[in-house]
């Protein structure tokens, strides 16, 4: 079984964040890692600009964000979130071993982060999504996922 995924972001607040997350992931879609992204909820013109430029499709919602996608693995990431540099190795070693299912954390970024947590990713399957339905949040998946969710490292 190949390892890939694809990567839903759930909405963007503006421009900046989502290039930093689009930027990241580039590398993993170079090496098929990453098959498509897909964006999810409102977004301003510039991010609708962002997504057109760099292939990104757009979705309505999480569940048709999950229809659409090229992969029944997805990693779903907000746009906010900082991932490590090693992230991509991290991710094809966790696929290797258990192929669903996992905490992909992201990096704090100053003190405050710190303390309140950092953002972080949820793989998870397009069954579990779609099974969550309209409800389907990051924190909806992780809360499924459990408290003994493998974390990506």
């Amino acid at each position: 079984m190949a390892l890939v995924l694809s990567v839903i972001i759930p909405s963007a607040d503006g421009a900046d964040p989502l290039q930093r997350l689009l930027a990241a992931l580039v590398p993993a879609a170079v090496d098929g890692l990453v098959r498509d992204v897909l964006l999810v909820g409102a977004a301003d013109a510039a991010c609708d600009q962002l997504c057109e430029d760099s292939g990104v499709v757009r979705a309505g919602d999480m569940t048709a964000a999950a229809r659409s996608a090229r992969s029944d693995r997805i990693l779903v990431l907000p746009a906010s979130v900082r991932l490590a540099h090693d992230w991509q190795d991290a991710m094809k070693r966790h696929l290797g071993r258990a192929p669903v299912g996992g905490v992909l954390p992201g990096q704090a970024d100053g003190l405050a982060e710190r303390l309140r947590g950092a953002a972080y990713g949820v793989l998870t399957t397009r069954e579990r999504i779609l099974e969550a339905g309209e409800g389907a949040t990051i924190a909806s998946l992780r809360r499924d996922l459990g408290r003994m969710a493998a974390r990506i490292r």
